[in-house]
């Protein structure tokens, strides 16, 4: 098969991944929210993480002067925020129940886990500028069903 866009894309269409989104605060203390599939582990000591974002993505410029960002890993009720966040909707956060943490982050209510990071390095990464942060703080719920992205749409494991 041919290496292009649609079959890579296709391709890793294959591998099943979470659902997050990542929140921080912008330059006026607004929340600022966007839905990604891109996050991985990247090392146990220190604790790292990372998501990517689009290079030409409006909220480029905001998560590089952020001094902290929220990780909230959503459950299976939680699609409907998925695809919110998604959209290009400055006004978004204000359909979503959520409440400040102690760094004045927006925290989305009722997620499957919440990961607080410090940023820790950002890498260009083609189209992406990799993000990768400091875990200083998480907190998780067993007790609910995560929700996944498969095939292009979302599924349930």
């Amino acid at each position: 098969m041919d290496v292009t866009q649609e079959n890579f894309r296709k391709t890793l269409g294959q591998f099943i991944t979470g659902v997050s989104v990542i929140t921080t605060i912008d330059a006026a203390s607004q929340p600022v929210w966007i839905t990604i599939n891109s996050l991985a582990s990247v090392s146990l000591e220190p604790p790292l993480i990372l998501f990517c974002l689009k290079k030409i993505s409006y909220l480029l410029p905001i998560f590089e002067k952020a001094p902290a960002f929220a990780v909230n890993i959503l459950t299976l009720d939680q699609s409907n925020i998925s695809n919110m966040f998604a959209l290009n909707s400055k006004d978004k956060w204000q359909k979503t129940e959520f409440e400040y943490n102690q760094k004045g982050l927006p925290i989305i209510k009722d997620t499957q886990a919440t990961i607080i990071c410090e940023p820790h390095q950002s890498i260009n990464g083609g189209d992406h500028i990799i993000f990768i942060g400091k875990v200083i703080d998480l907190a998780f719920n067993s007790n609910k069903s995560p929700l996944a992205y498969f095939q292009g749409q979302y599924t349930h494991i």
